[in-house]
Formats: structure tokens, C-alpha cells, sequence
């Protein structure tokens, strides 16, 4: 919340550790932002490509959005 930002984190089990955050999009780009929805089916390639709903309070809608990961070494 304090990031204005939607961020992302990974872990190898639900309840952690928790990585540190890496910022998916930025209020910067997208202002008054806010809510993600991602589910296990909207993804491709193993998981690399992720679709993601977000929410904007202007103009209030839900945009569908896309991020591709890396894998880390």
C-alpha cells in the first residue's frame, strides 16, 4: 500500500519466507491503481507468462494485464 505499486513476491511454500518485492507495475504509469486477480489457469509457457486483472479507480474499470518472469539464478 505504502508503494503505490503492485508488487510481487515468491516463496517455495504458501507461508514463506517471503522473497523481497519486485514491482509490477507502478502508480507512476498507471495511477489510482489498486487490486490484483491472478488465478493458475491464465498462465503460459510453465508459468513464465502470467495474466493478471487490475483495477484503476480512474477510469474505474479492470484491465486484463500480462508480465513475463525470468527464472533467477
Amino acid at each position: 500500500e505504502s508503494t503505490h505499486a503492485i508488487e510481487l513476491r515468491e516463496a517455495v511454500d504458501p507461508w514463506g519466507p517471503w522473497s523481497k518485492e519486485f514491482r509490477v507495475v507502478s502508480s507512476a504509469r498507471f495511477p489510482a491503481l489498486y487490486g490484483t486477480y491472478m488465478h493458475p489457469v491464465y498462465t503460459e509457457d510453465d508459468g513464465r507468462v502470467v495474466y493478471f486483472t487490475m483495477s484503476m479507480w480512474g477510469p474505474y474499470n479492470v484491465f486484463l494485464m500480462q508480465m513475463e518472469l525470468e527464472r533467477r539464478q
